[in-house]
């Protein structure tokens, strides 16, 4: 488990690893990637930007909360699970989800300005809206 707490810039990058849990507060940037990851766990508070990129992962999951700026692109991930609260575009300029090749994608989204979610060739997909001003999705080849 990696936890920080009021940092400027962190990146975190791994190979090969079974379980990767990255909790931060107060961060500005923060950028994660991973490739061959049994379970990545991902918590942002208060985050002025913050990327995920995940390749060849078991279960991913991404929970943000007064974000500015959160992208996650996930390429043939079993489960991917993105939560989103108390977000609106007032702090929040984009909020975009890319998939590829993943058997089961979760997107919760509570008071969001502006949600993307982009994926190809997805088992199941599942997306919870509340209070979202402009919704976007993408789907192809999706069995939902």
């Amino acid at each position: 488990m990696t936890s920080f707490d009021e940092v400027g810039l962190l990146v975190i990058s791994f190979d090969e690893i079974g379980f990767l849990m990255t909790s931060t507060d107060e961060v500005d940037f923060l950028v994660t990637s991973s490739h061959e990851v049994g379970l990545l766990v991902t918590s942002a508070d208060e985050i002025s930007f913050l990327v995920t990129f995940v390749d060849e992962v078991g279960l991913l999951v991404t929970s943000a909360n007064e974000v500015s700026l959160l992208k996650t692109s996930a390429d043939k991930v079993s489960i991917l699970m993105i939560s989103y609260d108390e977000v609106d575009f007032d702090e929040v300029d984009l909020l975009m989800t890319s998939s590829d090749k993943v058997g089961l994608l979760v997107t919760f989204a509570d008071e969001v300005g502006l949600l993307m979610t982009s994926y190809d060739e997805i088992g199941f997909s599942m997306i919870s809206i509340d209070e979202v001003g402009l919704l976007v999705t993408f789907g192809v080849r999706s069995a939902s």
